[in-house]
C-alpha cells in the first residue's frame, strides 16, 4: 500500500493565478521504477553542475569537457560528458543533432532521457535532458537539465513544439 501511494504523490508549485508547476519526480533504474526522487546516475550527476556558468566556473567546466565553452557550443559536451560519467555510451561529438540516432528511440520521456530541440528560427539544433513538465497559462513546456542553456548548466523550460524526439541512454556493454 505504501508503494502505492507514494506513486499518486504530485508536486503543484503555484506560480500566480493563472499558472503552476507539475513536477512528478520519477526515474528508472536496475532494481526497477521509482516514483519521488531523482535516483537515476545521470540525474544525479547533471545536478551536481547545475549553476556553472561559463562566466564564473569556465575552468572547471573546461576541464570537464576538455573544450573552451565560451568558443565552442557545449550542450552536447556537457551531454557527452554526464553520460561518460555515468557509465553509458555517448557520442562523442559535439553537435547537437548528433544525439538524434544516439540510444533508443522513446515517445514518453523519463528523467534522464535525452531530449533533441530545434532551436528558435528552425536552425540548429540544442541537447539535453530531460527533468519534467511545467504548464504554464494553459500551455505545456518541457523542463530541461543541460549545459549551454543561457551559458550556465540550468534547468530551463521550453516549448513542447520545439522537440524533435526523446531517446533513452544505453549502458556501455563493457
Amino acid at each position: 500500500m505504501k508503494k502505492f501511494i507514494s506513486a499518486l504523490l504530485i508536486t503543484l508549485i503555484p506560480h500566480n493565478a493563472y499558472s503552476f508547476e507539475l513536477t512528478v519526480p520519477f526515474s528508472w533504474g536496475a532494481d526497477g521504477f521509482h516514483i519521488g526522487e531523482y535516483s537515476g546516475d545521470i540525474m544525479q550527476i547533471a545536478m551536481k553542475y547545475n549553476g556553472y556558468d561559463t562566466k564564473n566556473n569556465r575552468k572547471e567546466l573546461q576541464a570537464l569537457m576538455d573544450i573552451d565553452p565560451v568558443k565552442t557550443p557545449w550542450c552536447a559536451g556537457f551531454v557527452n560528458f554526464v553520460l561518460a560519467r555515468a557509465g553509458y555510451d555517448y557520442t562523442g561529438d559535439l553537435t547537437a543533432s548528433s544525439y538524434h540516432s544516439y540510444g533508443l528511440h522513446v515517445k514518453e520521456p523519463q528523467p534522464g532521457d535525452i531530449v533533441l530541440l530545434r532551436r528558435e528560427g528552425g536552425s540548429g539544433r540544442h541537447v539535453a535532458f530531460f527533468y519534467g513538465w511545467q504548464f504554464d497559462n494553459g500551455i505545456k513546456y518541457i523542463q530541461l537539465l543541460g549545459g549551454n542553456q543561457d551559458h550556465s548548466v540550468n534547468i530551463s523550460a521550453y516549448p513542447v513544439a520545439s522537440v524533435v524526439e526523446y531517446r533513452r541512454p544505453i549502458k556501455k556493454l563493457s
